[in-house]
């Protein structure tokens, strides 16, 4: 899919990813609508978009992405002010560290809002604008977690697992209406963004071994959108981790609670 001229939206704008895509999106896209909470974070992506592209017209809505009332707002203003959304990226997302059964309630659920629920929200109250483009691409943003089972993350696989299916089942549905899906599993990246806004922090061993630089992930991203690919992993060697974990999931959990103690 060719996205110039074209019409984005991106959620999480502020944030490492989100910047990142932002940034390469409007080198060629005609019109960026951003999603994110901080009034003075979005303001200065502005002035930075515009100076990679004077001629790219910007929408920008302030909101708590966790809150679903703020969302079907924003959806319905979104609606009165655009004629059609040819990309959107369901980017935004929050993190835990901690045991499942001993997490906050409060954290699990606004987890979920975010992580979850406002994709789904997203996805369904934008679906006319995506359907009157002549092709149109949603793309979600997952994780390695989503389909192996972390111990101390055990919140966030639950609510990114839900994504992934998510992703699966518009993929089916959405040729009907030339919608096409593109789901991402990333492993861990080089993002301070995501490690500061954490929910809960547990003792999770810092390692920047197996992180992925940003650009790099946002990079392959937009690739994967110009050459309508349905699933990406970055960085692509999780998906034989993937595998490894289905085939020895017993045997590897163990190494699981010893590794992220």
């Amino acid at each position: 899919m060719k996205i110039n001229n074209k019409c984005a939206l991106v959620t999480g704008a502020t944030g490492g990813l989100g910047t990142a895509l932002c940034r390469m999106l409007a080198k060629d896209c005609k019109k960026l609508i951003l999603l994110a909470r901080n009034r003075d974070k979005i303001g200065h992506l502005e002035k930075k978009l515009k100076s990679l592209n004077a001629h790219v017209r910007i929408e920008s809505h302030i909101l708590d992405l966790s809150d679903g009332k703020a969302v079907k707002k924003t959806i319905e203003v979104i609606k009165t002010s655009n004629k059609r959304i040819d990309v959107l990226i369901n980017n935004a997302g929050i993190g835990t560290h901690g045991s499942l059964l001993s997490s906050n309630t409060e954290d699990v659920e606004k987890l979920m809002d975010l992580n979850l629920h406002t994709p789904l929200l997203l996805s369904l109250g934008l679906k006319e604008l995506l359907y009157s483009a002549d092709e149109s691409y949603l793309v979600n943003i997952g994780t390695v977690a989503e389909q192996i089972a972390m111990p101390v993350m055990g919140a966030y696989s639950v609510s990114k697992s839900g994504l992934y299916m998510l992703s699966r089942v518009l993929a089916i549905e959405g040729r009907k209406k030339n919608l096409k899906i593109l789901h991402v599993t990333l492993g861990p990246m080089n993002n301070k963004n995501f490690d500061n806004n954490l929910l809960a922090k547990g003792e999770l061993k810092k390692n920047t071994v197996f992180k992925t630089d940003t650009d790099k992930v946002a990079e392959k991203i937009i690739l994967g959108i110009r050459r309508n690919r349905r699933h990406l992993t970055i960085p692509f060697y999780f998906s034989v981790v993937i595998c490894l974990d289905r085939l020895f999931g017993r045997t590897l959990d163990q190494f699981k609670l010893r590794m992220l103690k």
